[in-house]
């Protein structure tokens, strides 16, 4: 059974959280081992992809694991991390969100496991320095 990609047609937190805000998506994660590649597939094309603080630690979570299981541990440097990440707010001031701007609209994402590697610690760098855990 092939797993579903692409717009969810729901919003996690019940309602439109930024201006743009689009809902939910199904996002596909897998390794491209001989290629040295990650791929992110999002099933629609997007300038940037938002999500709580707790549900972007599971992809912090998941991005690792499969870097590691594929290429074991990694030397990288986040100062290239050609993405940009921020903490905005939500539609409520306690909801805070992580968001990823890409560098041009894309369906998918395709870059070596080190970038991965890079946007991870990133998000938890910009998460920690405003004082919030990434639990």
């Amino acid at each position: 059974m092939k797993a579903k990609i692409g717009p969810t047609g729901e919003y996690s937190l019940g309602q439109p959280q930024t201006p743009g805000d689009r809902g939910g998506v199904f996002v596909g994660i897998k390794a491209l081992k001989t290629r040295r590649q990650v791929l992110m597939n999002f099933g629609t094309v997007l300038e940037y992809i938002q999500s709580p603080i707790p549900e972007t630690n599971v992809m912090v979570k998941a991005l690792r694991e499969l870097i590691h299981l594929n290429w074991g541990l990694m030397l990288y440097d986040k100062t290239t991390l050609p993405l940009k990440v921020e903490l905005i707010n939500g539609a409520s001031p306690d909801i805070k969100l992580v968001r990823i701007s890409m560098t041009q609209p894309t369906a998918v994402l395709v870059a070596n496991p080190e970038l991965w590697l890079a946007l991870c610690e990133t998000i938890e760098d910009r998460v920690t320095a405003a004082g919030y855990s990434m639990e």
